[in-house]
C-alpha cells in the first residue's frame, strides 16, 4: 500500500491553495481530485492552473447531471483510494460540502487540513468559533437534508460519525478554535515564479475587481451597475481609467452592460487574479473592489501602492446575505483594508 498526499478541491483559489500547500509542507506523490462544477468558466480556470505544479496524478471528476451524481462519483474514486492507498495528508477545499464533511470522518491518515477559498474562509472560520466548530453549521440543515444523507452514507459505505480534528491552511490571519493548527502561508510559491518574470507597471489604471453579487442574491443587478457607474465617474474625475476584471461567474449580458459604462472596460479573466496579472506582464499598482479576497491576497503577492474596498449600502443588500456580507467587510477592515462607505444618494 503506497503513501500519498490527497488534495481534494473544486474552485480556481482552492487549486492555488493546493499548490502553496503542496509546496510548503514539501510534500511527495501528491494525488489531486478535480470536482469539475457545471461552470465552464470555473473549470477552465482550474485545468489551465495544472501547469503551474507537477502531481503525480491527477483524477477530474466532470459535473453529470446533478450534485448527487457527480457526489456518488467523487465517492467511488475516495473508496477506491481509501481500499488501496495510505494517506499521509488529507487537503480539502470544499468544508461545505456533505460528502467532503463525511469522508474527513471516514478517511485514514495522518493529517487533515482545510484548504482556502476566499473570502469565505475566514467567514467559514468565524461561524465555527462561534458554534465550537460544528461543521453542519455551515449549511442548512433539514429533515429531509438527513434523510439523504443517511441514504447517500450507505450507499457510500461510510458513517455518519463525528470528531476527527481537522487543520488550517490558510494565507489569512485566522485564529484556531480549539486544539487544532493554523499553518499561514504567504504565496511562497507564486512569489518565487513572479521572480523569473518581467512585468510592467501601468500608469493612470485602476483594476476593479469584478463580482457576481446580483447573480447569487446579494443585491439586484440594477442596483450593481449603478454602483459600478458611480465608480466608473469617480475615477474619470481623476484621470484615471478603470479596467474591470470579471468574474467568472457573471452572467455575459451583465459584463455587456458593465462594458458600456464610460471609463470602464471589461478585462475577461481566463486565470485567478493571483496568477493572471502574472502572466499577462502586467503590475497592479492600484485595485479596488466591493469586497473581495483578492484585496488581501494581490496585495501579499504584489503589494499594490492602492487598495480600496467600497461598503454597499446596507439598504441595497438582501436580507439573506446582510449578515455574511457585513462578516466579510470587518474581516477586511480587521486586516487593513480601507473601507469607503458609498452614499445612496449619489446612486439614485
Amino acid at each position: 500500500m503506497s503513501n500519498i498526499n490527497l488534495f481534494v478541491v473544486q474552485s480556481p483559489f482552492q487549486m492555488i491553495s493546493a499548490i502553496e500547500a503542496a509546496n510548503y509542507f514539501k510534500c511527495e506523490n501528491n494525488v489531486l481530485i478535480v470536482r469539475l462544477t457545471g461552470e465552464k468558466n470555473n473549470n477552465n480556470q482550474i485545468e489551465r492552473l495544472f501547469e503551474f505544479f507537477q502531481w503525480t496524478r491527477v483524477i477530474c471528476i466532470r459535473h453529470l447531471l446533478s450534485i448527487t451524481v457527480t457526489d456518488n462519483k467523487l465517492a467511488f474514486y475516495l473508496n477506491k483510494i481509501k481500499r488501496n492507498e495510505r494517506i499521509s495528508y488529507l487537503f480539502i477545499g470544499e468544508i461545505r460540502s456533505r460528502i467532503m464533511q463525511a469522508y474527513i470522518d471516514n478517511l485514514n491518515y495522518d493529517s487533515c487540513f482545510l484548504l482556502d477559498d476566499g473570502v469565505s474562509t475566514a467567514v467559514t472560520n468565524k461561524i465555527l468559533r462561534e458554534n465550537s466548530f460544528d461543521l453542519t453549521k455551515l449549511f442548512k440543515s433539514s429533515r429531509r437534508n438527513y434523510l439523504i444523507n443517511k441514504l447517500l452514507y450507505k450507499l457510500w459505505g461510510i458513517s455518519g460519525k463525528k470528531g476527527k480534528l481537522i487543520h488550517w491552511f490558510s494565507c489569512f490571519n485566522i485564529k484556531a478554535i480549539g486544539s487544532e493548527q493554523v499553518f499561514i502561508h504567504r504565496f511562497e510559491y507564486l512569489k518565487g515564479m513572479m521572480e523569473s518574470r518581467t512585468v510592467t507597471k501601468l500608469e493612470n489604471v485602476i483594476f476593479f475587481i469584478g463580482s457576481n453579487l446580483s447573480g447569487v442574491g446579494v443585491m439586484d443587478v440594477s442596483n450593481e451597475l449603478r454602483l459600478l457607474k458611480l465608480m466608473a465617474k469617480k475615477y474619470s474625475e481623476k484621470g484615471i481609467h478603470v479596467v474591470y476584471c470579471s468574474h467568472r461567474r457573471e452572467a455575459q449580458e451583465k459584463l455587456d452592460a458593465i462594458n458600456a459604462i464610460d471609463n470602464m472596460q471589461i478585462r475577461t479573466m481566463t486565470f485567478p487574479l493571483e496568477i493572471a496579472f502574472m502572466i499577462e506582464g502586467e503590475y497592479p499598482d492600484r485595485i479596488a473592489t466591493f469586497y473581495s479576497s483578492a484585496l488581501y491576497t494581490l496585495q501579499k503577492i504584489y503589494a499594490p501602492k492602492y487598495i480600496k474596498s467600497f461598503r454597499i449600502p446596507g439598504n441595497l443588500i438582501t436580507d439573506e446575505y446582510k449578515d455574511s456580507v457585513n462578516k466579510a467587510y470587518a474581516y477586511l477592515a480587521e486586516e487593513g483594508v480601507v473601507i469607503d462607505n458609498i452614499n445612496y444618494d449619489d446612486i439614485r
